[in-house]
């Protein structure tokens, strides 16, 4: 979704706080099945699949073109930077886009990624949506869901981040800009 908002001329990432603004004026178009769901060490998630925009044969962005009269983005949240306990929080509820430096995870392709894998001055330049939380091995890990296709990293696409609590960037800054939308079903 964030690949056709207002400000792009052509299809281009951009952030999810401009793909929110874009929503809640334009529509949302959902891909069918409205529900993806992928299975991490023999467990089952499933979560609604309102952040799918169908590509355009072009990949131009075109105005009024991606209409969806049953989804309404109402508003969006931020949550506070750094702060690792709200976006759990909020993970808990729903998926959450946030930013990482993803210049340094171009690599990755199995384990969980460790607080030391990215520089700490290093600047957020991609999205991504943390999908859900676990323990494994002494490590507590956001399933973080990619947007590079499914031979790029763990289980068609996701990898696994180390995650802190309390005040901390989060490993590879993933705590620095996190945000969730408001989203209704009209009938």
């Amino acid at each position: 979704m964030t690949k056709c908002v207002d400000n792009n001329l052509i299809c281009d990432g951009n952030s999810p706080a401009n793909a929110y603004r874009q929503a809640k004026t334009h529509g949302v178009q959902l891909e069918e099945p409205n529900v993806f769901t992928f299975e991490v060490d023999n467990a089952e998630y499933s979560y609604p699949n309102i952040f799918n925009q169908k590509p355009n044969v072009d990949q131009t962005c075109r105005e009024g073109e991606n209409k969806f009269e049953k989804l309404s983005l109402t508003k969006y949240f931020r949550i506070r930077p750094k702060d690792n306990d709200e976006l759990k929080a909020a993970v808990a509820q729903q998926p959450v886009s946030v930013g990482v430096v993803g210049s340094e995870l171009l690599e990755y392709s199995n384990g969980i990624i460790d607080q030391n894998s990215c520089k700490d001055d290093a600047l957020i330049d991609h999205s991504v949506l943390i999908v859900g939380y676990d323990h494994k091995d002494g490590k507590d890990y956001w399933i973080v869901k990619n947007s590079w296709g499914r031979n790029w990293g763990e289980d068609y696409g996701f990898m696994y981040v180390e995650r802190q609590q309390g005040e901390s960037r989060g490993t590879c800054g993933i705590a620095l800009d996190a945000t969730y939308p408001v989203v209704e079903v009209m009938d």
